[in-house]
């Protein structure tokens, strides 16, 4: 009966085990797989032809206004308009079983599927059907600028478009004369440089198609003009005259023009990574030869260093030129740097918490404060010892040799309590103190006595000893 029974427990407890183990709450669903989109890409033209696309067009999917990654190995269209993407995995990207999803191609919406993890791979060619034109935006000269017509002329625009530019339609022309252009279809510039042109007004066209046959024409003009670059000089600040600031403070810069025609100047405070101000101005005070001060904020952000000052001034030919001064700007943010201060009497070093005390005589003993000042940025603009001896604080400007900067406190009268704090202060008139706030370094002015004053008192001191031991012996014998 015990044996029977033992093995029923074991086949019980046998039974368990594996129904944990294969129990179908321990097994994780199988992975999703993505979906892939596969199919040609033909483009409708606005005569109603269909094209192959060109290659390297980008096809993705979004879910309303999100972009849902394309897969690794998902590649745009071929040069057979093929294209194949792969969307969705088992992350938080996947989009849910029926979800309405776009497809696009480039920037054009093309068709609406119904997303499936069943229809795999999913056979879908695209018809891209565009009819915005593409857009020209003119980058010199600009419409109805001056240009020099001693230097050559840089003819500029950006051309863009939803799908791609069509480079054999492009034209530009100048005077009705075709230019030999340059397009990079990476960033849409269509630039030609010309000679030298000859004085006059010039009318320039550029004319451009999409893949699709939408065109865009765009036509200004510009006047060529005799003219010379500015002349500028900066005067203030320069690099052996540095001027020294802090951040959200302004500054003044001062140069020297000469220039006919002007149209504006920029005033630049830059450092390799960081532009800690930027001024453009129209408004000059003269044509011809003048000077200018100008007043110019450093940002909020300008973290401490060196910044180069850069003056640029362009005339209505759109011709340039730019001064520099390099470190000609400092900005300081950071207070001096003081060490503990020393005091001479009593020749010890100074704590706010401990009064010392400075003796003296009949005649009245000053007092020597000396301490180290440092600044590493603008460099020290002075020390200020400031002492009260109870009648109002008075200000002593500290003397520097090198690094040490001294004071003397006159003498004052015995029994007088000074309390004394030292000042530090930059070149942009970032301050320091010592001791902080509400503190003070505190001494007394106590009296010397001289060795006859001692001598004297010992012997008092020595005689009242003596009468005061005789008396108390004469009463205990009288007691007796």
């Amino acid at each position: 009966m015990k044996k029977t029974l033992r093995i029923a427990t074991l086949v019980l407890i046998t039974g368990l085990i594996a129904l944990s183990l294969f129990s179908p709450a321990r097994c994780p669903p199988p992975p999703l797989p993505p979906v892939v989109i596969e199919g040609y890409v033909t483009i409708q033209t606005i005569g109603g032809t269909n094209m192959t696309a060109p290659p390297n067009l980008t096809v993705y999917t979004k879910q309303q206004n999100t972009t849902i990654p394309n897969n690794p190995g998902s590649s745009p269209t071929d040069a057979q308009g093929f294209y194949q993407i792969s969307v969705g995995d088992t992350g938080n990207t996947v989009p849910p079983e029926g979800t309405p999803i776009d497809i696009w191609v480039q920037g054009i919406n093309v068709t609406r599927i119904i997303f499936s993890y069943h229809a795999n791979p999913v056979d879908m060619n695209l018809t891209v059907t565009d009819t915005t034109a593409p857009t020209i935006q003119v980058l010199s000269p600009q419409p109805q600028a001056y240009v020099s017509s001693t230097q050559p002329v840089w003819v500029n625009a950006t051309v863009t478009d939803d799908l791609a530019i069509n480079e054999t339609s492009i034209t530009m022309t100048l005077n009705q004369t075709q230019l030999a252009w340059t397009f990079d279809n990476t960033t849409g510039l269509l630039s030609n440089q010309t000679g030298p042109l000859t004085p006059g007004l010039y009318i320039a066209n550029i004319t451009v198609s999409d893949i699709a046959g939408n065109t865009a024409v765009q036509t200004w003009n510009f006047t060529a003009s005799p003219g010379v670059p500015p002349t500028i000089s900066i005067t203030s600040p320069t690099t052996a005259s540095p001027t020294y600031t802090q951040s959200g403070k302004p500054i003044q810069v001062s140069f020297s023009y000469t220039e006919a025609s002007p149209l504006n100047w920029t005033i630049m405070i830059s450092n390799a990574t960081y532009t800690a101000a930027s001024v453009t101005n129209t408004t000059l005070i003269t044509n011809g030869t003048s000077t200018a001060t100008v007043s110019v904020t450093i940002n909020q952000a300008a973290s401490e260093g060196a910044y180069d000052l850069a003056v640029t001034m362009y005339n209505t030919y759109y011709l340039s030129t730019t001064a520099t001064n390099t470190s000609a700007v400092v900005v300081d943010n950071t207070p001096p740097t003081m060490s503990t201060p020393y005091q001479n009497p009593p020749g010890q070093s100074v704590d706010p918490n401990v009064t010392l005390n400075v003796t003296q005589g009949s005649a009245m003993v000053n007092v020597n404060v000396s301490v180290n000042i440092t600044d590493a940025a603008s460099g020290v603009k002075q020390g200020i010892l400031s002492y009260n001896t109870g009648s109002g604080w008075v200000n002593l400007t500290m003397s520097p040799t090198g690094n040490l900067y001294t004071a003397t406190i006159p003498g004052q009268p015995n029994g007088t309590m000074v309390t004394y704090y030292i000042t530090a202060i930059d070149n942009v008139l970032n301050a320091a103190r010592t001791p902080t706030d509400q503190l003070y370094y505190p001494y007394n002015v106590v009296p010397e006595f001289n060795s006859a004053v001692l001598l004297l008192i010992l012997a008092i001191g020595t005689t009242l000893t003596i009468v005061t031991s005789r008396t108390t012996k004469r009463k205990s014998l009288q007691s007796k």
